[in-house]
């Protein structure tokens, strides 16, 4: 009985010099998730800005319209529409000139 108890002592110094190794050593949290470890520098690169209402949204959901060979992106189909008729006004006030 004596010598279960030793082993199970044992057994509680080891997992702590196993944790404290962990965090003050290597610096991991305990409560550390197991999510991607992506940066988070790579989605904001992937987003795009809707030049209607300025709203930020994933470039592969976004609404795109490419006029003049630019790529315009947008997040809805109203704010599309409301780009191409200010385009649209913009080009029949330049080609009336």
């Amino acid at each position: 009985m004596f010598l279960i108890f030793r082993l199970i002592k044992l057994g509680l110094i080891i997992g702590l010099i196993y944790v404290l190794y962990k965090v003050l050593w290597k610096g991991e949290s305990l409560f550390k998730s197991k999510k991607s470890k992506k940066h988070p520098q790579a989605a904001i690169e992937k987003m795009k800005r809707d030049p209607v209402c300025g709203t930020f949204l994933p470039a592969n959901q976004a609404i795109k319209y490419t006029i003049s060979g630019e790529t315009h992106y947008f997040c809805s189909q109203e704010c599309k529409q409301d780009f191409q008729s200010g385009t649209e006004s913009k080009s029949s006030a330049n080609g009336g000139v």
